[in-house]
């Protein structure tokens, strides 16, 4: 498992009012335990930095990019794409999927497995959904209450940091293992 040396020094979403890191208080703990694994994916970026992954539509019409450990592409065959091999850290590629709302899939030894899942579970306000969909209610009701319109949703500040740093915790825990499957040759 690489890991890099040190934390995110800047990314873009530095400046944005509803970066993960300012509306969330205990993101950067629940990440932290798998904070500096490098991954790949394939997309774009600004000053360096992953600034939104290449996605596509999968499974009924979810959008979805690919991450992996290894410098190449880690998309399944079928899904191509012209844009370059971006390396991030889980951090980096964590901050830049909350701001833009998509479902994540790992590619580890040739296999798919789920980063954020889509997968139907209970989360704050008791509403079943998908880990990405919560992890977007969450983004979306911190952003409306960090601009002061805190009307315009219906969950709680203190419920959408609760649920973000559930969901946060959970694909920690799931990075963490498919990074230890990795190292070892375990397939998914």
């Amino acid at each position: 498992m690489k890991r890099r040396v040190g934390r995110t020094a800047s990314m873009w979403c530095d400046d944005f009012d509803a970066d993960l890191f300012k509306v969330v208080p205990g993101a950067r703990d629940a990440l932290a335990p798998a904070a500096d694994v490098v991954l790949y994916t394939t997309g774009h970026t600004t000053g360096g930095k992953i600034n939104h992954p290449t996605c596509w539509h999968v499974d009924g019409g979810k959008l979805a990019c690919f991450v992996g450990f290894a410098p190449v592409p880690p998309q399944p065959p079928a899904y191509v794409t012209g844009a370059p091999i971006v390396a991030c850290t889980f951090e980096e590629l964590m901050r830049d999927l909350w701001v833009h709302s998509v479902e994540a899939r790992m590619l580890v030894l040739g296999k798919c497995r789920p980063l954020i899942s889509g997968e139907m579970a209970v989360y704050p306000g008791d509403l079943p959904m998908g880990q990405v969909a919560m992890l977007e209610q969450c983004m979306t009701a911190l952003m409306w209450h960090a601009r002061g319109n805190a009307k315009l949703c219906d969950l709680p500040a203190d419920k959408a940091r609760e649920g973000a740093c559930r969901i946060l915790r959970s694909v920690t825990a799931r990075v963490l293992r498919a990074a230890a499957d990795h190292a070892a040759g375990v397939p998914a």
